[in-house]
């Protein structure tokens, strides 16, 4: 791991979330080889799921795998594999309820409700 100028270069072998330790964990729905097992072990521990640091996708199933009799996948996955499938469609939703019919309101000239009658005049 070095810092040249504003860019960051990082090995490619190593744990994209610690960037210490060599990459051994595969993440099953999507395919990613970017974690440690110590730092795939952290992810999902609290109130959100596990998530690939890479692609958010469900990271809950992983799979450890060796560098040497994995390095097919870690050289696929090194390359950024393929993003994962989308998810399927969802059903359009139901249609929405008709609303009653209108009634016809009578027509009323009417200002307000009736006032009370003036008291009579005083002499």
């Amino acid at each position: 791991l070095e810092t040249v100028g504003y860019t960051l270069v990082v090995n490619p072998k190593t744990c994209v979330v610690c960037m210490d330790r060599p990459r051994e964990v595969a993440f099953e729905l999507c395919g990613h080889f970017v974690c440690c097992a110590p730092c795939a072990n952290s992810l999902g521990h609290g109130v959100t799921p596990a998530r690939c640091p890479l692609c958010r996708a469900d990271a809950s199933h992983q799979r450890v795998m060796r560098r040497a009799a994995s390095l097919h996948v870690a050289t696929m996955a090194d390359d950024h594999m393929h993003p994962p499938p989308p998810p399927p469609p969802r059903p359009p939703p139901p249609p929405l309820p008709r609303p009653p019919p209108l009634r016809p309101r009578a027509r009323t000239t009417s200002l307000g409700p009736t006032p009370p009658p003036l008291p009579p005049p005083r002499p």
